[in-house]
């Protein structure tokens, strides 16, 4: 967890635009994953051998360093770039659990398509929708 938080660290640094920022981390996250896949196996007999332990290592770590994030969002909120109707832990939650699942479904049936391609759906899908600007307006 210290070696992709190091990842993470490494490509946001000096990165100050909040979505470019946010864009970096996802895609160093992913990368992270493919590149160690030996570590996603970690995971999976973290959860096999220590089913008694009340929260995985993973989880714990990951919510130890959401502060910086959590605070972005709140800055992000405040300044009218991002809704205000959702809060703050739902958004750092939903773009986890999307993470977390893409870097187990990279990691049992593989990618289908390339490392980019997959960030940019998962950026394009997450930050601006699936519903055009006619239905956004509908609902």
């Amino acid at each position: 967890m210290q070696q992709m938080q190091a990842a993470l660290t490494a490509a946001t640094e000096g990165v100050t635009e909040p979505f470019d920022r946010i864009a970096k981390a996802i895609l160093a996250y992913l990368t992270f994953f493919d590149e160690h896949p030996d570590y996603v196996e970690l995971l999976i007999q973290e959860r096999a051998i220590f089913r008694g332990r009340k929260r995985p290592r993973y989880f714990e770590y990951r919510d130890a360093n959401r502060g910086p994030w959590r605070e972005m969002y709140v800055e992000l909120i405040r300044t009218g770039r991002v809704r205000n109707d959702i809060p703050v832990e739902r958004i750092l939650d939903t773009i986890g659990s999307l993470l977390y699942g893409t870097m187990f479904t990279n990691y049992f049936i593989g990618r289908s398509v390339s490392m980019a391609d997959q960030f940019t759906a998962i950026f394009e899908i997450v930050m601006r929708g699936i519903l055009t600007e006619e239905e956004r307006t509908l609902r």
